[in-house]
């Protein structure tokens, strides 16, 4: 019989966070059957030994090479099958048991197909875990700087006319809701809320979901645009997608950090997102065409930084 939740941890020299991550785990486990899993791809640092020596409740699975992030999850699944499973960042901590009550919206709703929780950085400042789709407007509007100046009018007045405004259209009220620190947008919190697609860095799918949609995470992409693609797969499918509003995840993400992403990350961020579009666009010619202009102009401008 399945267990409740697997919750699968990929890891790739993540030793400085490993220890943190699954104590974090250990300590805010769901009371619910479940099996924890870490699926190391081929790390050359001390990952691997740090979870068979010092955490032996913990399911240990070595890959031979590294087959990036949403294939290492794939792997996770198949070793561990569950009713659901939690994609669990190793940068990342629980805070509380969040996912007994993320799991009870699931029961609740047969047709919940994925749940994100919410993601904070380690000084407790808001990060963003769920978004509106990506689409020409929403990257041409970031390509012009917009979310920055939204920002700042959000956090600088959650109560106002901008908050007020975007949260009540879809392509800004995720934003309003990261970003306006618990200030009123119209509406109470719900327990969740409908969102187009949730960050891979904690989220929690529904085994029935990825059987009816044909897999889970698309093995063609390495990194980045997985865990959008595999939300709106689901959508297309008649599946809801949510972000859970529980106690939030901390998410390193970078933080505190000023080292520059290196031009591997850089060109793998592209190949992901290139494949994203295709798959995503491929019914939309036009918008395909569009979305593969901004992606090359947003790639010089990764490589760029990533050489300054």
């Amino acid at each position: 019989m399945k267990t409740d939740i697997s919750i699968v941890i990929v890891t790739y020299n993540s030793q400085e966070f490993i220890r943190r991550c699954l104590t974090s785990v250990l300590e805010n486990r769901p009371r619910r059957s479940h099996r924890i899993v870490v699926v190391d791809n081929a790390s050359s640092d001390e990952t691997a030994s740090i979870v068979r020596a010092e955490f032996p409740q913990v399911e240990l699975v070595c890959l031979p090479e590294n087959v990036g992030f949403g294939r290492g999850n794939n792997a996770g699944f198949e070793h561990a099958p569950a009713r659901f499973y939690y994609c669990h960042n190793a940068d990342a901590y629980l805070q509380a048991n969040v996912l007994d009550p993320a799991i009870d919206l699931f029961d609740a709703d047969p047709k919940l197909g994925v749940v994100g929780l919410p993601l904070v950085f380690p000084d407790f400042s808001p990060q963003t875990s769920a978004y509106s789709a990506s689409t020409p407007l929403k990257w041409a509007l970031q390509g012009l700087g917009i979310g920055a100046l939204v920002k700042k009018l959000v956090e600088g007045n959650p109560e106002g006319l901008a908050a007020r405004v975007l949260g009540k259209h879809r392509l800004g009220r995720t934003f309003v809701a990261t970003h306006a620190e618990g200030g009123s947008t119209d509406i109470e919190q719900p327990p969740a809320e409908d969102v187009d697609w949730v960050c891979g860095a904690a989220m929690i799918i529904r085994d029935a979901a990825i059987e009816e949609v044909g897999h889970a995470f698309d093995p063609d992409i390495f990194m980045y645009g997985e865990d959008e693609e595999l939300c709106l797969r689901a959508s297309r499918n008649g599946w809801k997608v949510k972000k859970a509003n529980v106690t939030p995840v901390i998410h390193e993400f970078g933080w505190g950090k000023s080292v520059k992403a290196s031009r591997k990350v850089v060109d793998l961020k592209f190949d992901g997102l290139r494949v994203f579009i295709d798959k995503t666009y491929r019914d939309r010619p036009i918008s395909r065409l569009a979305m593969h202009a901004m992606l090359r102009m947003k790639y010089m401008t990764w490589k760029a930084r990533s050489a300054g």
